[in-house]
């Protein structure tokens, strides 16, 4: 996660035309932390680190709906898969000991 510092160094280095592997390396971070944080906020032209703030705190406060319970078949489906994988286990591991 990153910080408001952050934020405006990648602001600041953007509006001087910089990379985002410079700007990783300048904040000790991944170049592809940079990159996805960039492309996440509007692109190099339009990034800007208020509103960069402005949507992390708008996705943390909001509440997520639990894919369990957003999708009803998830758990029913789940547990099919986990009993063919067991059952196909249990097959070849009987097969193979004969």
């Amino acid at each position: 996660m990153l910080k408001i510092e952050e934020w405006a160094t990648i602001s600041r280095e953007l509006s001087r035309h910089k990379s985002a592997r410079y700007i990783g390396q300048l904040l000790g971070r991944h170049h592809s932390t940079i990159s996805r944080e960039i492309d996440r906020n509007g692109g190099a032209m339009a990034y800007r680190a208020v509103e960069a703030q402005r949507r992390r705190e708008e996705n943390l406060a909001r509440p997520k709906e639990r894919k369990l319970e957003a999708l009803p078949r998830l758990p029913g489906a789940v547990n099919d898969g986990l009993r063919e994988s067991r059952h196909g286990q249990h097959q070849r591991t009987a097969a193979g000991s004969r």
